[in-house]
């Protein structure tokens, strides 16, 4: 399946593949509940409503601890919404976003900064289908 434009790259979530998704129209990021509870990342009761794209409301759950993910150049640990949105992770828009990403939409890729270094991220060709049984590396 082509990859219908969108920005996606593979990634790891405490050593399990996931499909990384930069969504610039994302407050925030969002990792897919049902994952969470799969590999036991905890997560409190709902406690936001939050608007999706097809401007329906949806509680929205949030990650107790910081998840490590990893992507080509980084590993970090950070909090998550968790929702049952059916992607793995979504990267959005964040404010305290310290490695300041530039997406490229024309060219399909990311560019950051970390530690003083450039890095870029280019998009999958394909997107991958969600399959919690196909994750470990």
């Amino acid at each position: 399946m082509p990859s219908l434009g969108l920005l996606d790259a593979e990634g790891q979530v405490h050593r399990y593949r996931v499909s990384v998704l930069f969504d610039t129209g994302c407050i925030g990021n969002v990792i897919f509940l049902e994952f969470c509870k799969t590999i036991a990342i905890y997560h409190a009761k709902p406690e936001y409503m939050s608007i999706m794209a097809n401007q329906t409301f949806q509680e929205t759950e949030e990650t107790t601890e910081p998840v490590t993910l990893s992507l080509r150049f980084n590993t970090e640990r950070m909090k998550f919404f968790a929702t049952p949105l059916r992607y793995d992770v979504i990267l959005g828009k964040n404010g305290k976003n310290k490695h300041k990403p530039a997406v490229d939409c024309s060219n399909y890729h990311v560019n950051f900064k970390h530690a003083g270094n450039e890095y870029m991220i280019h998009a999958n060709e394909t997107i991958k289908e969600t399959s919690l049984g196909s994750r470990m590396n």
